[in-house]
């Protein structure tokens, strides 16, 4: 007897092992709730629990994109220019907003030879090589 699996449905699998979310009430704005749904930010605030939260292929997405930002700090990292990552910055006005920026980076490239970035796959290897 064999067993049939697919990628999504493992991925899905990793996902589920995480705890529920707790919303609670918060007296400030994300970043990047500006421009979005005034209805959505207040429930948001209020701490409401969605009545629609993302689905299992959404949260993939969602992940899809902390893989990629993942990658991102890598690059930098190995380049020697990485300074921060997810650092919080607060905006106090009329409206408390608050943040964090994926990556603060910035001086001279300090490993120019592209050997040091094995381990990615040959693309960010040609890339790195060519930009470097």
């Amino acid at each position: 007897m064999s067993k049939t699996f697919s990628f999504a449905g493992i991925w899905n699998q990793a996902l589920d092992v995480n705890p529920p979310r707790k919303y609670e009430p918060r007296d400030y704005i994300w970043a990047s709730e500006l421009g979005g749904s005034y209805y959505d930010r207040y429930f948001k605030m209020k701490g409401r629990k969605p009545t629609t939260p993302p689905n299992l292929r959404s949260r993939r997405k969602f992940e899809g994109g902390n893989l990629t930002e993942w990658i991102v700090l890598q690059i930098l990292d190995r380049a020697g220019i990485l300074k921060s990552s997810q650092e919080y910055i607060t905006y106090e006005g009329d409206l408390k907003v608050t943040g964090r920026a994926d990556f603060m980076a910035g001086g001279e490239i300090k490993h120019k030879d592209f050997l040091y970035f094995s381990g990615f796959p040959d693309t960010f290897q040609v890339v790195a090589h060519d930009t470097i």
